[in-house]
């Protein structure tokens, strides 16, 4: 039996290898706490490690203090057939308003009820020297496995990864490398129907893997002199210095991010200067030019695109990722140099009639094949979801091949496994784009699918559906993300209205000052005449 089938039937308990409490990287100044955290393990009754943050109170009074006036962590290692695991949980201020000397959020250790996402090998830090990274595999599985059940990986891109991971190249621009292995499997699908209308939604959804598309380089603003600009092939542009120009890379990035990490449009009727600089216009009544430099899943390119001198562009910017392919190997491939992306939805077969239909011999000639009329719904979703709502009457979509019998929908699909790696890019100590891999929306069960094996490539022992709400999580993500960067905005705004208020009060006042004194003077020599 594979690693991933006893993993997903849970055939094997999650075992504690070590765990600590005291200073974070000294180890002389910490205690070890193995002993203490296998017993409350074997004290609970699903044998689950569960510690929660505020059944525990302070753990300090539990196991002393090894380094008196410095912050402490509890560390703690596991593993769960070959997925090993790392969690290190900071201790709260005492003068902290919520929760003062707790661990910062609970730990709990238990098997993942859905194991899709296995990482293989996760580095943080120079793109290309070993030396100049660390292996962050054990941090990033614990957090796919004991936060989102396996089936997930989320960092935001607003995450501090110099205090998760450590900076292992000070002052450089760094990576994050994720080699990882998604799972397939095989379902099939059984929905009854009353009255034309399925009793359950059928809801079949592919992973994302985002972001696809990364702004690595954007200037906006007026260029500068031609013998300035360099001759050789492929060079940036030299642009006049600020206030004649600005970078746009993570405002056009913010855009990306909120399409799912997908897509960058800007049509020629949108006022560049109001989305890319606040209304502002770097160099008036002057042509300025943006250029932008992106990677798309390994091609890197660019684009250089004037405007009328009005914030209007010349040309529209059209930027999307590969669609998701629709099951086949060519397909999943992207032209050119056959970098493989997320897989979509592959749709076997699917029919509508007789619930007692096998594909063959009883109920079959009272039903009626809908294989093409759900796959062109696939398509039109990328390959990414297959959705059919309670709502539909599909009497009038399909027919009636069975009158007077509660007919069912059978659906049987696939979804393939791969293995790839995905890296992004780091801005500041965050990352340039949201990284988001799996599904973050909740299971879907109901009604149960009929599982089918899969033991030739993935070896997934079981099939399931998802509902879907990926794409409302990152949107939900990515709309946080630009509320909390435009109040920046206006209030950044606001505040050069006051100050541009205040000067212009100020100066006139200084006006009529000198117009008073210039009145007074006025007066003064003319009694002095008289």
């Amino acid at each position: 039996m594979s690693e991933q089938e006893a993993a997903a039937l849970g055939l094997e308990p999650v075992k504690i290898l070590a765990a600590a409490w005291g200073h974070s990287r000294d180890p002389s100044k910490a205690v070890d706490i193995t002993d203490w955290v296998l017993t409350k393990q074997r004290n609970h009754p699903e044998h689950v490690m569960e510690l929660i943050a505020e059944e525990l109170g302070d753990p300090c009074a539990l196991f002393g203090d090894p380094c008196p006036g410095k912050r402490k962590m509890l560390s703690m290692r596991g593993t769960y057939c070959n997925r090993k695991w790392e969690t290190r949980v900071f201790q709260r201020k005492a003068t902290a308003r919520k929760r003062p000397s707790q661990l910062d959020r609970d730990i709990v250790y238990k098997p993942p009820n859905n194991p899709w996402l296995k990482l293989i090998r996760c580095t943080y830090g120079h793109r290309d020297d070993h030396a100049l990274q660390y292996d962050v595999t054990e941090k990033l599985q614990e957090r796919c496995d004991t936060q989102f059940d396996g089936r997930y990986l989320g960092i935001p891109k607003d995450e501090n990864l110099v205090k998760f991971f450590g900076d292992p190249y000070p002052g450089g621009r760094k990576v994050i490398r994720i080699h990882y292995e998604m799972y397939g499997w095989e379902g099939e699908i059984k929905l009854p129907e009353a009255h034309g209308r399925l009793l359950e939604p059928l809801v079949v959804v592919a992973p994302m893997v985002c972001p696809q598309l990364q702004i690595t380089y954007a200037v906006y603003g007026a260029l500068g002199s031609h013998k300035e600009q360099s001759l050789l092939p492929g060079a940036r542009p030299v642009f006049r210095p600020p206030p004649l120009s600005v970078e746009v890379d993570m405002t056009l990035q913010d855009m990306v991010d909120e399409c799912e990490g997908e897509r960058l449009e800007i049509n020629r009727d949108v006022d560049i200067r109001q989305l890319l600089n606040q209304g502002v216009d770097p160099c008036k009544d002057t042509t300025k030019t943006l250029f932008i430099e992106y990677e798309n899943r390994g091609h890197k390119g660019h684009l250089r695109i004037k405007d009328d001198g009005h914030g209007h562009l010349m040309k529209a910017i059209r930027l999307h990722a590969p669609h998701y392919g629709e099951g086949k190997t060519g397909a999943q491939r992207m032209r050119h140099n056959h970098q493989l992306q997320a897989p979509g939805v592959m749709l076997r077969s699917a029919a509508w009639g007789h619930p007692d239909y096998t594909g063959s011999g009883s109920g079959h000639h009272n039903s009626v094949d809908v294989t093409r009329q759900l796959q062109i719904r696939l398509d039109n979703n990328k390959g990414r979801v297959l959705f059919v709502g309670r709502g539909e009457n599909l009497e009038n979509l399909f027919g009636d091949p069975c009158r007077g019998v509660f007919k069912n929908l059978h659906v049987r699909y696939k979804m393939p496994g791969w293995i790839d790696d995905h890296i992004v890019e780091t801005y500041g100590k965050g990352l340039r784009g949201a990284l988001r891999i799996g599904w973050a929306g909740a299971m879907l069960v109901s009604p149960e699918p009929r599982d089918v094996a899969i033991k030739q490539h993935t070896h997934q022992a079981w099939s399931t559906r998802w509902s879907g709400e990926f794409s409302g999580a990152s949107r939900a993500e990515a709309q946080k993300v630009e509320h909390t960067k435009r109040h920046a905005r206006e209030s950044k705004l606001k505040s050069i209205q006051d100050k541009q208020r205040q000067a212009a009060a100020f100066m006139v006042k200084k006006d009529d000052d000198e117009h008073n004194s210039r009145v007074n003077a006025m007066h003064g020599s003319g009694s002095q005449k008289k």
